[in-house]
């Protein structure tokens, strides 16, 4: 009884749920890292696209980007540990839609601070790679 109430009341109109909201917002934050250069402009577009997916988290978004920046830094250098991530995040996002809109927002957050990293470009081929269900 109590799932049903709560799954409904998180259920927005946008189609996604808060997991797939989440790991959005984690590709998109590594997509910010990848350069190693983290710019207010990136972080406002990932904040920005966490809205347009109708954020719905006890936790602010800008607190869960914190956060993802945390769990990333704690995976990076270590390629095991960066692929099971990455697997993660496409896991959690679950579908073609949503996997279709990460890409494209990944590619916004790279563009956003108008400095194109050719490390921004090899995760957004990682993410892709990983979606297709290569590597």
């Amino acid at each position: 009884m109590w799932e049903d109430f709560f799954a409904n009341y998180y259920d927005v109109v946008d189609g996604w749920e808060q997991g797939q909201r989440e790991a959005l917002v984690d590709a998109m934050v590594w997509t910010m890292y990848a350069d190693r250069h983290l710019s207010d402009d990136e972080r406002g577009s990932i904040e920005s696209q966490a809205k347009e997916v109708e954020w719905n988290s006890r936790v602010p978004i800008a607190d869960y980007v914190l956060q993802s920046v945390s769990r990333l830094r704690q995976v990076l250098g270590d390629e095991a540990k960066e692929e099971a991530y990455l697997k993660d995040i496409v896991d959690r996002l679950a579908t073609e839609p949503a996997c279709r809109q990460a890409v494209e927002s990944c590619r916004a957050v790279a563009l956003s601070d108008c400095d194109e990293d050719a490390r921004e470009h090899v995760f957004l081929s990682r993410l892709e790679g990983a979606i297709k269900g290569e590597g």
